[in-house]
């Protein structure tokens, strides 16, 4: 297995008290075999569950586990912003701590890693998710892809492993869900050598999606015309 110089792994976490230890158990115990050094950063997005007392019970086992708490929830690209503005190592891998992604599969992204490559972004080779959610993900997908030119095949597949210099000098502005798209945008402005590899997702297993509401859906949607305007 090809091993990394040094990895950070970040997970947002919004009310995902369940998934996410089962998430860092899991990552905890493959790290070794992929990474020479590495860390895992967690942002506790104001959860409302037991979240916080789970973290806080974890970081005491793993002295490689940072965990960031912010006192309100303030959206999903904001945790990740944070996530990545708090990640010291070379390489830095992401994915949701919601558990609808197997974080075992971490090994492709790399094996698929070469000199030529900037970033392994994943695409999800199914959608483990109800008939409504599945039209209404690729109508999103299709919408953004169109609307920002963008050459992914998968805008929101938040499953990504990349080298954290090419972070540098680029300013994120989205906070909510729509982030993912200002990302794609702006690492393909900026000719970021990306590589797609086909993931896996899975049913929810604990809790339920904090996007699929209408307060969230406005968010992204408005975020995404001012992203729009100002891309």
């Amino acid at each position: 297995m090809k091993k990394l110089s040094s990895l950070s792994v970040v997970f947002p976490c919004y009310n995902d008290q369940l998934a996410i230890e089962e998430i860092v158990k899991k990552t905890a115990k493959m790290l070794p075999a992929i990474a020479s050094s590495y860390e895992i950063v967690i942002v506790n997005d104001g959860s409302t569950d037991n979240s916080k007392e789970t973290l806080v019970r974890l970081k005491s086992k793993l002295p490689f586990l940072k965990v960031i708490m912010h006192n309100k929830n303030q959206g999903y690209g904001a945790s990740l912003k944070e996530g990545f503005n708090n990640s010291a190592k070379e390489f830095i891998f992401y994915t949701d701590g919601d558990g609808q992604y197997d974080v075992l599969e971490l090994s492709k992204l790399i094996a698929a890693f070469d000199k030529n490559t900037d970033m392994v972004s994943g695409f999800k080779l199914n959608r483990a998710d109800s008939f409504l959610r599945k039209i209404i993900g690729a109508l999103y997908n299709q919408f953004v892809k169109l609307l920002f030119q963008l050459k992914t095949k998968d805008v929101d597949c938040d499953f990504r492993l990349f080298r954290r210099k090419i972070l540098t000098g680029l300013k994120f502005r989205t906070k909510s869900g729509a982030f993912d798209t200002e990302f794609i945008k702006k690492l393909q402005n900026a000719n970021v050598r990306i590589k797609e590899i086909g993931v896996h997702h899975y049913p929810r297993k604990f809790g339920q999606s904090q996007f699929f509401n209408p307060p969230k859906i406005f968010q992204s949607l408005w975020d995404l015309a001012l992203l729009r305007l100002n891309i």
